[in-house]
């Protein structure tokens, strides 16, 4: 069966990111947003993907597919993301630390937090610092 492919929403969805992107830039020069309202693209990058994952996945979900693997396979896909989200925050914040520009060994240390996908709020007040998009 050969499904249909949202050309169109594929671009809007990649505007978003890169919007999202852009707006994340502003986390990373202190002082400096780079499109300050980009960051609303956030709300419609998850509506559209959403809408694509319900058209890629509602046949499945309702035939033979179960919850559990359904799970299982987001997770598969998405875990590489997620771990290499967290191994550049981690690079990123220990660079900060060594050359003094404000990284704390707190942060570095909410690594297996961050590759789990899992709040680290009991170490730093910020439960996702090194993977904000998390």
């Amino acid at each position: 069966m050969h499904k249909k492919h949202f050309l169109a929403l594929d671009g809007l969805r990649g505007v978003a990111a890169w919007s999202v992107l852009l707006c994340h830039t502003g986390l990373w020069t202190p002082g400096h947003r780079l499109l300050g309202s980009a960051c609303l693209a956030f709300d419609l990058f998850f509506m559209l993907s959403g809408f694509v994952i319900d058209y890629a996945y509602r046949a499945r979900l309702q035939g033979s597919t179960t919850a559990g693997e359904f799970v299982r396979t987001r997770v598969v896909r998405l875990s590489p993301l997620i771990v290499s989200g967290a191994l550049f925050g981690l690079v990123a914040t220990l660079l900060r630390r060594f050359l003094s520009l404000g990284g704390q060994w707190k942060e570095a240390a909410t690594f297996p937090f961050a590759a789990l996908a899992l709040p680290a709020s009991p170490i730093v007040a910020n439960p996702f610092v090194l993977d904000q998009p998390a």
